[in-house]
Parts: C-alpha cells; structure tokens; sequence
C-alpha cells in the first residue's frame, strides 16, 4: 500500500480502496448482514485510514488496522442495535480477535478445491441453497419466496451444507466462522 501511495499521490486512495473494500464489506457482512451499512462502516474506515495512513510503514500493517477497525466498527453497531443478541455480539468479539491472516496462493487454491468438493457433496438443491445464502447474501426467508419451500426447509439444507463443508474444511475452521457466521 504504501507503494502505491508513494507511487500516485493523486490516485493512491482509489487504487488502496480498489484493492480492500469488497474484501472489507464482505467481512464485514459476516458481522451485521445488512450489506448497505457494511459499506457505510467500511467507507468510514478508510476515511479514517486516510487520515493517519502514513503511520503505517508495512501493506501487513494497513490491512491489519483496516480489519480490526473495520470488526470494531461493526460490534460497536451490534451493540448500538437493540435488536442484537448480547451472546451474538461475543461470540463474533472473541472468534474474530485476530485479523484473517494472509494464505498463500496454494493455500487459496487448496481452500478453494476443497470447498469446491464439498459442494460437490451436497444434493442439487442444498448446493443452491447454500450458494444462495452464503455467496449471494440473500436470507432464508429470500430463498424460502424464490424457491418455493418453507423457511425450515431452507434451514435444513443449511444446516446440512453446513456439516459437509466443516468435515471438508476443518483446518480453516476458524476463518470460515468469520465469514460464514455460523
């Protein structure tokens, strides 16, 4: 980050928010599910990213303190949010307390293969539903309207997606709760 702020002053805030902010909303997905106002709380970091942003002296560094503001951003509107459950907002406080690490590309690509496999696994409609909710962000009671079946339905086959991708990605485990929101 730091070479590209160096490189183009006049640019380097876009190209910095290029390369994070998807990363960003989707974590920060995995905390609120409201994708509107992950985008809002991810704009307001990199704001005050850009402020004190020649502090930082590493890319590790930056993508560090972007994450832990970013999960900090998200538990203090968790808990802004009457409606949240007081369990809930630990449970993310404590299995989110270091920031994703970096994997290799070997690493991505085995992470990728595996859960490739595990969706392999699944029946035609628990796939889909899983996609669905994991990848297309969409709510149970979404996928309950757009398919036709009940919200339990949908539950079920979660529940089961669930179970294959644990046993397929177990030693990613702790990642994929942040991610997946279990």
């Amino acid at each position: 980050m730091r070479d590209i702020i160096k490189k183009n002053k006049n640019n380097s805030f876009d190209d910095i928010f290029t390369w994070l902010f998807a990363e960003l909303c989707h974590f920060s997905f995995s905390f609120i599910q409201d994708f509107n106002q992950c985008e809002d709380i991810v704009q307001e970091v990199f704001v005050k990213y850009w402020n004190i942003h020649e502090n930082f002296n590493s890319e590790k560094a930056s993508k560090a303190w972007l994450y832990k503001t970013v999960k900090n951003e998200c538990i203090d509107f968790l808990r802004s949010n009457k409606n949240t459950n007081k369990l809930r907002i630990d449970i993310l406080e404590l299995i989110s307390n270091e920031t994703p690490p970096d994997f290799s590309e070997e690493e991505l690509l085995y992470i990728k293969q595996q859960y490739s496999r595990a969706l392999e696994e699944l029946s035609e409609q628990t796939a889909k539903i899983f996609v669905m909710n994991r990848e297309e962000f969409k709510s149970y009671k979404e996928i309950a309207k757009e398919l036709g079946i009940s919200v339990k339905s949908v539950e079920y086959h979660i529940s089961r997606a669930l179970l294959t991708m644990r046993k397929h990605l177990k030693d990613y485990m702790a990642i994929l709760i942040v991610i997946w929101n279990y």
